[in-house]
């Protein structure tokens, strides 16, 4: 999914309408070990309830990245995402290989 609108990014979880969630970490080793990561946990439905309200409301305006809209791209923004794709794939090369591991 994909927003338009400016938003600060970040991991969120909302487990049960109890359980809270926010921060940096992704769910991998590098993340866990190498990487400084963040992550605030609470047990507060009040925190929980805005945050799934919040996540809901974002997702009313995202839209699916399908394979027809990124055909419809310009040139220059494809060219940007390649730049980048490998630029952060030279700079953290054991993120590409975990991906793909199973």
């Amino acid at each position: 999914m994909e927003i338009d609108f400016a938003e600060l990014h970040a991991k969120t979880t909302e487990i049960d309408n109890t359980y809270a969630a926010i921060g940096s970490d992704n769910l991998d080793h590098v993340s866990w070990g190498y990487n400084r990561e963040t992550k605030i946990v609470t047990v507060d439905s009040t925190i929980a309830y805005k945050l799934r309200r919040d996540f809901d409301e974002a997702k009313k305006k995202a839209r699916a990245i399908t394979e027809s809209s990124w055909q419809s791209q310009s040139w220059t923004f494809k060219l940007v995402s390649l730049f980048f794709y490998l630029f952060y794939h030279t700079v953290y090369p054991w993120k590409l290989n975990f991906v793909h591991k199973h």
